[in-house]
């Protein structure tokens, strides 16, 4: 399967390095058949997939029981510093990593650009993913997890719920305000024009009467 395009053999002439579709242009330019174009997309996403894979494997062995203790190091057994922490990072994680997503739908992003604002938003969202994995994790390390949040980290993995769920009606709520704004605001600039247009024909048959 080629992934360029080669020049004619009867041609002295090399072509330009611009005119040569590159591994991730599936439309770009060159001459690219439909079964090529399926299998680079084929092959880009076996890749991801073995890179996921690979990726939460080496995070689920690892990443619960390093997380515990970092909150248990901070809460320090404290039930009070359990709460304000899951709930602000549950909170704060979670508000922050909708805004950054819904900046995917700009129109003049291309799609690596979208691609890059969703892995930004994951990134962010981060402490409740990990928090989540301690949660409902089957591994030795999610088990050593809990048992760290049982103890040194009394009340933050329910308070964190409980900031990502508010987090969640916030940004909705936000949306909502920010959509009735601006629909008020087309609104009064549409009967603004309907006005100043009525205004010029009002003068006119004023004027015809006199």
């Amino acid at each position: 399967m080629a992934f360029s395009k080669k020049p004619n053999q009867g041609s002295d002439e090399v072509q330009d390095a611009t005119d040569m579709p590159t591994f991730l242009d599936f439309d770009g330019p060159g001459e690219v058949t439909a079964m090529e174009r399926f299998g680079r997309w084929m092959v880009l996403l076996i890749a991801l997939a073995l890179a996921g894979w690979v990726t939460w494997a080496m995070a689920s062995a690892f990443v619960p029981r390093w997380w515990a203790q970092n909150i248990g190091h901070r809460v320090d057994g404290s039930f009070t510093s359990g709460v304000a922490w899951g709930f602000g990072l549950g909170f704060f994680a979670t508000v922050l990593s909708l805004l950054i997503l819904v900046q995917a739908r700009r129109r003049f992003l291309a799609w690596w650009g979208r691609l890059l604002i969703v892995v930004l938003a994951v990134a962010v969202s981060a402490p409740s993913f990990m928090t989540l994995a301690v949660t409902i994790g089957s591994g030795k390390a999610a088990n050593a997890g809990r048992r760290i949040f049982d103890v040194n980290a009394p009340g933050f993995q329910w308070a964190s719920l409980v900031g990502v769920v508010t987090g969640v009606l916030v940004f909705v709520l936000f949306v909502l305000v920010v959509w009735t704004s601006r629909r008020n605001k087309r609104k009064v600039s549409e009967l603004r024009h309907q006005v100043e247009t009525a205004k010029p024909m009002s003068n006119d048959s004023t004027v015809s009467d006199d």
